[in-house]
């Protein structure tokens, strides 16, 4: 019999462990079906280790990416995703930018397909109605907008280099490093972003979830947290379906 409700002690290793769970039907298969009935259409449910790993082995990841086509990084994806060190389950929507510069691996090169282009147009005033809105969705949780862009640098001493900004959209609030900003400065920052042709970069924009929360939440109601951003991700992907 699959466990009703998420495990807190996931939040504390960093791992969704369903290694006890029926094989058709674990809580994150759970997850899914619900989503795709509050959506109508049909997902995949991509694992991923704390590692980066897609080898998932004794049901055991630490991000799971929820996406309607078969190639990682094209769509903005629902996601879910095990902090162990801030002790969170952040649950919502992964956006992600490729290289576009000339000499860049096929795979990672971005190109029209791409739903990173439509999200780093977005005005200041649509972005901060897409978040309200989910914000409102979830009574008022705070939602967050992380971005971590990098790049190959040979003078660095991990061979490269590492950014990462977090911005905090709280009620009519929104704060980077808990000093106010404007949404056009997030704006801003983002199209900056997109003129780095030679970086790539990951955005998660999520509500975070505590310890204790965790263990009160079902699948079905995860399902009903990752809705929230609906239609943030409906705009981003202009209702379009993979292929």
């Amino acid at each position: 019999m699959t466990e009703e409700f998420f495990d807190p002690a996931w939040v504390r290793t960093g791992e969704f462990d369903l290694s006890k769970d029926d094989r058709n039907s674990t809580r994150t298969i759970r997850v899914r079906k619900a989503l795709e009935e509050l959506e109508g259409r049909s997902f995949r449910l991509a694992p991923i280790r704390a590692d980066h790993s897609v080898k998932v082995r004794s049901g055991r990841a630490s991000t799971y990416y929820l996406r309607e086509g078969d190639r990682e990084c094209v769509e903005a994806q629902y996601y879910m995703t095990l902090d162990r060190a801030c002790r969170t389950l952040s649950l919502g929507v992964s956006i992600e930018k490729g290289h576009t510069h000339a000499d860049a691996e096929p795979d990672g090169k971005m190109d029209a397909t791409w739903d990173w282009p439509r999200f780093a147009r977005m005005t200041p005033a649509r972005l901060v109605a897409l978040l309200s809105a989910a914000s409102a969705a979830l009574a008022g949780r705070p939602v967050a907008l992380v971005v971590e862009s990098h790049w190959n640098n040979d003078d660095e001493p991990t061979g490269e280099r590492r950014d990462t900004v977090s911005f905090v959209f709280d009620g009519d609030r929104c704060l980077m490093r808990a000093v106010p900003v404007t949404a056009a400065y997030v704006v801003q920052y983002l199209r900056e972003i997109d003129t780095r042709t030679d970086w790539w970069a990951d955005v998660w924009i999520v509500a975070d979830f505590t310890e204790e929360e965790v263990g009160k939440l079902t699948p079905e109601a995860v399902a009903q947290a990752l809705f929230a951003f609906r239609s943030l991700r409906n705009a981003i992907r202009a209702r379009r379906r993979s292929r």
